[in-house]
């Protein structure tokens, strides 16, 4: 009874953040062939750049204890956990808002910014505070299971930020229209998330001591001083191909690669990311029963990688035939792109929102050698691709493969953590991906030869 129970929470609290996230993500995605025919790929590209530092310093700027926000019993203490949060990213962006000011006093602009005016370099201290705190309000409204919050936070968020884009593209102002849209959209999420969860805030803050706060940071520690240069690597193996593609090749390429990174990541936000929440918070409760962790775990891995090879392999099969058709002939690259992209996301999106077990069972510093390996991998791959002198298409199609094969094992790993065996792991490969590529490879050969003709 009480296990159908907790099937039956999780799959309420699932369908709700999914809901609000499939509405966040529809906006977007009607926009898109608007935004890439008001925006070029060289602007979309240097926005890509921009974020990519943002999103990376971000992520260690509240010590990571918005994740262990989840984990105490008492609200007194999980609210301990983010005051030592919401204090660590103001001192972060404090302190680059320093550095920003050293730079622009020494005129100095990084030349992959390509910024229209160097006083646009203050907007990533404003940026880095903004997602932090995002990801520390979303974090408190999963704990207190605020998930209807959540879903409109995040509506609101893309509603905001896409109207913006449109209207600054549509008048002209393409150098800071995707800016002020982003920042935007980030403020009104805050200002959902902040109102719903204010007032519950204020009653456990005002009996918070300085020993407690201490207290809390010694129980988790582990979260700054292993989880966040995990985290860092992780979201760093993101970014930096961004970078890279930037910097070595051009930031032409770099939109290309960052539209279709996008487009094809449309299925993470929308689903994985909402799955990714709402696991963490189940899983962290039954964790001492591993009979139902591994049911748990293995139910959703396998639902998540039959929806994605079945949802992606369109892409991987037709996206150089979808992507100019929609965004445009000057983004057919980028379809191209999308091609290889799709294989590797279908591998994240199965096993990224299952990949908080790592934190859940407190296993930082084995996520900390994945994310390590998943950076340098990915940084030596467009490094060498570009010593060697190959082609855009070339680099993102080795790079996605590499990305996919290493995916590959961190699923067995983390359905391992959950008490899975290694020949039912390798079982779920072959009916939820093998089996439908497959049959989608085969469908594609007379498919594809109607739509060429």
């Amino acid at each position: 009874m009480h296990s159908r129970f907790i099937r039956s929470e999780f799959s309420r609290n699932l369908a709700v953040l999914m809901t609000g996230t499939a509405l966040a993500q529809a906006l977007p995605i009607l926009v898109s062939p608007f935004l890439t025919r008001l925006y070029s790929p060289e602007e979309f590209g240097v926005l890509a750049g921009f974020l990519a530092i943002v999103n990376i310093v971000s992520v260690i700027a509240s010590g990571q204890y918005e994740l262990a926000v989840v984990l105490p019993e008492s609200d007194k203490d999980a609210t301990a956990l983010t005051c030592i949060g919401i204090m660590l990213a103001l001192f972060i962006s404090a302190l680059v808002f320093f550095i920003v000011g050293v730079f622009i006093f020494n005129d100095y602009i990084p030349n992959w910014l390509v910024l229209e005016n160097k006083w646009m370099m203050f907007l990533f201290p404003i940026l880095i505070l903004f997602t932090a705190g995002n990801n520390i309000l979303s974090r408190n409204l999963t704990r207190f299971k605020k998930y209807k919050i959540m879903a409109h936070s995040k509506v609101a968020w893309q509603i905001s930020n896409n109207t913006l884009k449109l209207v600054l593209g549509a008048l002209n102002y393409t150098g800071i229209g995707l800016f002020v849209g982003t920042i935007i959209g980030f403020l009104v999420s805050i200002i959902f998330q902040t109102k719903a969860l204010f007032s519950s805030f204020m009653v456990q803050a005002k009996d918070l001591e300085l020993k407690d706060l201490i207290r809390q940071a010694k129980r988790y520690k582990k979260f700054p001083l292993v989880s966040s240069w995990g985290a860092l690597m992780n979201v760093a193996s993101v970014q930096i191909p961004v970078l890279l593609f930037t910097t070595l090749f051009s930031s032409e390429i770099a939109g290309f690669f960052s539209l279709s990174n996008k487009i094809v990541s449309i299925p993470m936000i929308f689903i994985g990311a909402s799955i990714s929440q709402v696991f963490m918070e189940r899983a962290a409760k039954i964790k001492s029963n591993k009979e139902e962790l591994k049911d748990l775990t293995l139910s959703i891995f396998n639902k998540l990688l039959l929806i994605g090879t079945i949802g992606l392999s369109v892409i991987t099969f037709y996206g150089d035939l979808i992507f100019p058709l929609v965004f445009g002939d000057e983004w057919f690259q980028a379809g191209k792109y999308s091609q290889w992209i799709s294989i590797w996301r279908i591998f994240i999106f199965a096993a990224s929102p299952l990949s908080t077990m790592f934190f859940v069972l407190e296993k930082q510093g084995e996520s900390f050698i994945w994310n390590f390996v998943m950076l340098f991998s990915r940084v030596m791959i467009i490094y060498l691709a570009w010593t060697l002198s190959f082609s855009d298409l070339k680099t993102v199609t080795l790079f996605s493969v590499v990305g996919a094969f290493l995916w590959v094992f961190m699923s067995i790993r983390i359905l391992n953590m959950a008490g899975v065996t290694l020949k039912k792991s390798f079982m779920q490969f072959f009916l939820f991906f093998v089996v439908p590529m497959t049959v989608q490879w085969l469908l594609s050969i007379p498919i594809r030869s109607l739509i060429l003709k």
